[in-house]
């Protein structure tokens, strides 16, 4: 659990390849499969880089909260991802 919420992380390989990276930038987090982090998540924040989001199936995500960067890629990832429903997600910046 980080700040109370149950927090997964995948990659686009083996879980067991960013498990030390996830539990020293991230602790509190579980490294998973993709296909582990989607079937157990409320929420999902996606952070790919735009050249690779084809990459994962159309329908991998239905049904749940996709969240994405909020800037006008949303429009593309909700296209790609039809049958999710996508909100912009929040971001910092450094002033």
């Amino acid at each position: 659990m980080a700040g109370g919420y149950d927090v997964a992380i995948s990659g686009s390989g083996p879980a067991a390849r960013i498990e030390l990276i996830v539990q020293v930038l991230a602790p509190g987090a579980r490294a998973l499969s993709t296909g582990e982090v989607v079937s157990s998540a409320d929420l999902i924040v996606l952070a790919v880089p735009m050249h690779r989001f084809r990459e994962l199936g159309r329908e991998l995500f239905a049904g749940k909260i996709l969240a994405t960067a909020p800037a006008g890629t949303s429009v593309l990832v909700q296209e790609w991802f039809s049958s999710a429903r996508v909100v912009k997600a929040s971001t910092t910046s450094a002033t």
